[in-house]
């Protein structure tokens, strides 16, 4: 899974419209955008719920043998496809050099928000040999959040969840429906927004779930989410997700997701965000990437063209 923004809520009673198309393909992979609309049958009015990119690989049924998938055609006259395809593009190829690029970090060295925390092994001494100063922790993240209402750590927040994969759960022979999986992680996560906030939350959005490898019938699946960054209105949380042959007695990292809350009012307007007490070097440093996809979310939320149906 690319990417996925939940713009607006569908309620009971209202029409749901779906809309998918191939934007991209590699050699063994195709992206889909999809969007779906909401309509109000007695007022007619139309909002757009979600946005997602989706990747797919061919696989056969037997097996783990992937297909090449036909390539796609882009019109050059067509404008929208051709934006699409060069977004998609630019996501594909930062995902074979950098890996996730969710995960990733692209901050210039000298910008305020890089960690002056040094890591084992690192000499405590900046570049005029002096000694290293760096950030004290405890610290507050964002600093100097006034108007958050609360702050809370990291470990109070923690959540972890397991669940045996039953045949029920199977979507095409021996694998695990991926939408169970996103059901699972979309719960762990929504567990550590209302332990954070403590009142109603949604998801905002969903970066990059990557599905490492299969998951079948009989593994035991483990999640554990935890926050990872605060903005003045919103929660980045961060799901890892491990699977565990019982008959083996082996465990592996199955997939990664990260995922957006906002925090609501019994109106549902979005509410100021408690905020997170780093603790810790390491959840310095997740906070400080967790910054940079805050605003690479901002840009693509700003930059996407929205098709109506």
């Amino acid at each position: 899974m690319g990417h996925v923004d939940f713009v607006a809520p569908a309620f009971v009673g209202d029409v749901g419209m779906g809309q998918a198309k191939v934007v991209f393909t590699s050699k063994r992979s195709v992206l889909v955008l999809v969007h779906v609309w909401s309509e109000n049958p007695r007022s007619g009015e139309v909002r757009l719920c979600n946005r997602a990119f989706a990747w797919y690989v061919p696989l056969k049924l037997t097996g783990d043998a992937i297909f090449e998938v036909p390539q796609l055609k882009v019109d050059p006259t067509d404008s929208l496809a051709t934006c699409l395809w060069e977004y998609a593009h630019s996501s594909y190829t930062k995902r074979r050099v950098n890996g996730n690029p969710s995960r990733g970090s692209y901050l210039a060295p000298n910008h305020p928000l890089v960690s002056k925390i040094p890591l084992d092994g690192e000499e405590k001494t900046n570049d005029d040999g002096h000694d290293f100063i760096f950030p004290l922790l405890p610290m507050k993240c964002p600093p100097g959040n006034e108007a958050a209402p609360d702050y809370r750590t990291v470990e109070e927040t923690e959540a972890n969840l397991a669940a045996l994969v039953l045949p029920s759960d199977m979507l095409t022979g021996d694998f695990a429906a991926g939408g169970m999986i996103m059901k699972m992680i979309d719960n762990c996560a929504g567990i550590v927004a209302f332990k954070h906030c403590r009142s109603n939350v949604v998801t905002a959005s969903l970066d990059a779930l990557d599905f490492m490898r299969p998951i079948k019938s009989g593994n035991l699946v483990t999640l554990r989410g935890k926050a990872t960054y605060a903005s003045p209105k919103s929660l980045e949380i961060l799901v890892t997700v491990e699977v565990e042959d019982l008959m083996a007695g082996t465990r592996q990292p199955a997939n990664q997701a990260i995922l957006t809350f906002v925090k609501l009012d019994a109106a549902g307007k979005v509410q100021p965000m408690p905020g997170l007490i780093i603790n810790t070097r390491k959840q310095h440093e997740r906070m400080r990437i967790g910054h940079e996809r805050y605003e690479i979310r901002k840009r693509i939320r700003s930059a996407q063209p929205i098709a109506r149906p």
